[in-house]
């Protein structure tokens, strides 16, 4: 490691101001991102800022100088304000930006319009390369999720996680995206609460070993209502009176994260609010339970494509 200035941080989680000097090991490294693991399954991100803040994350501007500073398998110290290396410190956020999560909001009129305009906007630009590998325990963890039965969602979660490639394979991330819609809906619906404490006692009780270290680590952060910025400006665009320029871009910029990962979030978004949407009218499926009716979608739209259990070959 050749560090000479240390990098200042312009944001970083308000909790990591209170760190007390454990070691970590560089995990990753990329031009945008590097990711310290500490004892206990305990990270720390250090992201380009355009990124975004989030849970344990530190937002750096020059970025790239963090790829230079460190590689895979250095140890480090993460302080109390700063992450120090052999040749001192690497980043310091003694002067950045505490960043905490938003409260949740509750849904305003119009809910099902802005689900609509969005789920257009996925059809248009999603990766939907992941949708026949986790379908069958997508479709099993919303039965489950809206019988409030437990055994079924702890099921679903188990076959879920660590499903597909990545740091945050694609189960992970739907699991993801349909926590971060719940910790909204559960502020006005009892079913859409019930539903969020069971997944959240499901996705708390993942064996280890069954998904990648960081991808578990950030789903517990999740379901303890921890959204990074870049879902909860999407969320908010979704719940509230919006602009369809400003729905888009929100969408949008989830969409750029990963290859599947951003879709896969998305999904989950809109999945959790057909699925929990305020004064929506249920309608009986053929298991008997009841479903939110959703809108009317065109064939061959993103409603199809992201329930689709049929194989796509190259």
């Amino acid at each position: 490691m050749g560090v000479v200035n240390a990098l200042r941080a312009v944001a970083a989680d308000a909790r990591l101001f209170d760190a007390t000097g454990k070691p970590a090991v560089v995990a990753y490294v990329s031009e945008s991102a590097v990711n310290l693991r500490s004892p206990g399954n305990s990270w720390v991100m250090l992201c380009d800022a355009r990124l975004g803040c989030g849970p344990r994350t530190v937002l750096v501007e020059a970025h790239r100088a963090l790829a230079r500073a460190v590689s895979v398998g250095d140890t480090v110290t993460v302080g109390k304000t700063s992450v120090v290396g052999d040749a001192g410190e690497i980043v310091t956020w003694e002067h950045a930006t505490r960043w905490r999560p938003s409260p949740p909001l509750l849904a305003g009129d119009g809910l099902g319009a802005r689900l609509s305009i969005a789920a257009d906007i996925v059809s248009r630009h999603g990766c939907f390369l992941a949708r026949p590998l986790i379908s069958g325990p997508v479709l099993a963890l919303r039965d489950g999720c809206l019988g409030a039965n437990p055994t079924a969602i702890q099921r679903a979660v188990a076959d879920l996680a660590g499903l597909g490639p990545g740091l945050t394979p694609a189960g992970d991330d739907y699991l993801a995206g349909y926590l971060a819609a719940l910790l909204h809906l559960a502020t006005d619906s009892p079913a859409a609460l019930t539903a969020r404490t069971l997944l959240r006692a499901a996705v708390n009780t993942i064996e280890p070993g069954s998904t990648h270290p960081l991808s578990q680590f950030l789903l517990g952060e999740y379901a303890a209502g921890m959204i990074p910025q870049f879902l909860d400006e999407c969320l908010r665009a979704l719940l509230r009176p919006s602009t369809t320029q400003r729905l888009n871009a929100r969408v949008r910029r989830v969409l750029r994260h990963g290859a599947t990962s951003g879709t896969e979030m998305m999904l989950g978004i809109l999945d959790a609010g057909a699925d929990f949407r305020i004064g929506s009218h249920p309608q009986r499926t053929d298991t008997g339970r009841s479903r939110p009716e959703t809108p009317t979608r065109r064939p061959g739209s993103v409603e199809a494509l992201w329930h689709s259990t049929e194989r796509i070959h190259p």
